[in-house]
């Protein structure tokens, strides 16, 4: 077992604290370890670094170098001593426990964070809610928000749209003028959602608001010519309503 030093408080002072080893039979100390004492008061009992109190006052030890150690008590109820400067630093924050409980509260807090789908989850709310982000006028700037279901809760949003198929999915709405919330929203294959936001993409003609699939219906011009038409730099009403040149039979 590792060796462990067990102090005791022996009298103190304004200035300084003594301290004494208590030995066992059969223990053995390193020659190169000696108590110090008279130290300057650097910390009090009652501060808290993390999860530690110190409940000891402070004391050095010499073992191949000077430290200073102090005794403090973790949260969870055990008691060790510590290296001051660890304590100071943020190296030394709990008594071990909180490797076992962090896990555990970073899965509650935030499920499968590491996740694709938390990645996804959020991007979805950054750029509904965020007017900083450069996607935001083509979200929250329309009115596209996240349902208070999912809002503040990934675990919910996992469990209503599942594992993501693949690393080529990302999530769809199904109306592209309806928000983020079950029934509107699936898996998509990134390709055919292009497509499905190139074919839902607003248009407006002569005062007339409808989504570019709507107005292939009643121009019967082909979405994909209509795109790339506005994508060249064609007015709306342009694409729209200039018939497609037939070839010659």
């Amino acid at each position: 077992m590792p060796l462990r030093l067990t102090v005791a408080l022996a009298a103190c002072c304004g200035w300084g604290f003594l301290f004494s080893r208590t030995h066992s039979p059969g223990d053995t100390m390193p020659k190169s370890l000696t108590v110090l004492v008279h130290m300057r008061k650097t910390v009090s009992v009652g501060d808290r670094f993390g999860r530690l109190t110190v409940s000891g006052m402070p004391f050095r030890v010499r073992r191949n170098f000077i430290e200073t150690n102090v005794v403090c008590r973790c949260d969870c109820g055990n008691a060790d001593i510590f290296n001051l400067a660890n304590l100071r630093n943020g190296h030394a924050k709990c008594c071990g426990c909180l490797r076992v409980d962090a896990p555990k509260t970073a899965n509650r807090t935030h499920g499968g964070r590491h996740r694709p789908e938390y990645r996804i989850w959020s991007h979805m709310k950054y750029r509904c809610e965020n007017p900083k982000c450069e996607r935001f006028p083509h979200y929250g700037g329309r009115g596209i928000t996240v349902c208070d279901r999912w809002r503040n809760d990934f675990s919910a949003f996992f469990e209503d749209m599942g594992p993501r198929p693949s690393n080529k999915h990302s999530i769809d709405r199904i109306d592209n003028d309806g928000n983020y919330e079950p029934g509107n929203c699936r898996w998509l294959l990134t390709k055919a959602q292009g497509r499905n936001q190139r074919t839902n993409r607003h248009i407006t003609v002569r005062g007339k608001t409808r989504t570019l699939a709507e107005w292939s219906q009643r121009s019967g011009i082909g979405a994909a010519t209509i795109h790339r038409r506005l994508k060249a730099g064609w007015t709306a009403e342009k694409a729209v309503r200039t018939p497609v040149k037939r070839l010659p039979s």
